[in-house]
């Protein structure tokens, strides 16, 4: 169940995405980027999407578009 997995609103990094190495600032499945307010989910192997995207890949992949570990 994709409730299960930890959930937070996004908020802008006051650090620019070139200098920030660490923090994803995008979902890959959607590709466009996360925007300050958006519900993002986050999988245990760290990778994070949009919320609405993960739930909807769920539905037809059990595994993390990143790097397939299964979920």
């Amino acid at each position: 169940d994709i409730e299960q997995f930890f959930s937070y609103r996004y908020k802008s990094p006051s650090i620019p995405a070139d200098v920030l190495h660490s923090k994803q600032t995008a979902c890959v499945i959607c590709m466009s980027h996360f925007k300050t307010g958006q519900h993002i989910r986050v999988l245990p192997c760290q990778h994070e999407y949009h919320s609405k995207c993960i739930a909807r890949w769920f539905t037809m992949n059990s595994s993390c578009p990143i790097c397939r570990r299964d979920n």
